[in-house]
């Protein structure tokens, strides 16, 4: 979607953080955004959602991927003798 200069879009911080920010200025698919603190960033128009609703979807499908991969590590190759503990999910 395209936003409009002094329009609000939601983002996602750090996979899990919801925040309110304004757009800015729009340059082809990029937006510079003002965060609430008076910081801002230039950011692809992928990472910005309309409604609280629609990131709060996204932070839900995220979690449920990484949780679903931490029940189900990987099983260990045969033909390799050493994994690290990443390998095995345990960190």
């Amino acid at each position: 979607m395209k936003y409009q200069a002094k329009s609000k879009a939601y983002i996602i911080e750090n996979g899990w953080r919801i925040i309110e920010v304004q757009i800015i200025n729009e340059s082809d698919d990029f937006y510079l955004v003002r965060f609430p603190s008076g910081g801002g960033i230039r950011v692809n128009g992928k990472r910005l959602y309309d409604t609280i609703e629609e990131a709060e979807k996204v932070v839900e499908e995220r979690q449920n991927r990484i949780s679903t991969k931490i029940e189900h590590p990987r099983p260990a190759r045969k033909d390799s003798t050493f994994h690290s503990p990443h390998f095995y999910g345990w960190i």
